[in-house]
């Protein structure tokens, strides 16, 4: 039905989110390219090439995740190669949210963030789990996996699964704080 070229690869998988484009919602496709921007489509496949890019925003960083959407909200996370978490406003196309860490770098980031009932949870190359307050980034609390995290986490059921270096899956309680 169409083609839609970004200016890199196109890195995971494309997400449904609703974005703002002036007073209304439109449904749209987010994908994150290896530049470090990530693109809103609009999902309507008529819709003329001109007019395809409902919007976009620029990471800060190279090879983000693919975005995770916090239910309800209009707000998706992406993580980047640089080690930093960044959250998306898509009322605003264009504006991040906020960045964690603020300045510097957590270090390398296995997979994706994932949303929680209580946070953004992203864990790191060097064997620390981050939960980040959904609307400021800030951490609400860490803990030492006793491994480097190798792969993405699982939120389900108030817990958080990640995977280690070690062969351990390690579980925690999300829990208020």
């Amino acid at each position: 039905m169409y083609t839609y070229q970004t200016r890199g690869d196109i890195l995971g998988r494309p997400v449904r989110a609703m974005v703002t484009v002036g007073n209304a919602q439109r449904a749209a496709i987010l994908i994150a390219d290896m530049s470090g921007v990530i693109i809103a489509l609009d999902e309507e496949p008529t819709t003329p090439l001109q007019r395809r890019v409902l919007g976009s925003w620029g990471v800060g960083g190279t090879s983000p995740t693919a975005p995770v959407i916090l239910p309800g909200k209009s707000v998706a996370y992406v993580a980047v190669a640089e080690g930093q978490v960044v959250a998306l406003d898509l009322q605003h196309p264009g504006q991040p949210l906020w960045r964690f860490p603020a300045q510097n770098s957590i270090g390398q980031i296995a997979g994706g963030p994932v949303v929680g009932a209580h946070a953004v949870y992203v864990a790191d190359a060097n064997g620390i789990i981050h939960a980040l307050d959904f609307e400021t980034g800030a951490e609400r609390w860490r803990a030492d996996l006793g491994s480097p995290a190798v792969a993405g986490l699982l939120a389900w059921d108030g817990r958080v699964f990640v995977p280690t270096r070690s062969g351990h899956l390690v579980c925690f309680d999300e829990g208020d704080d």
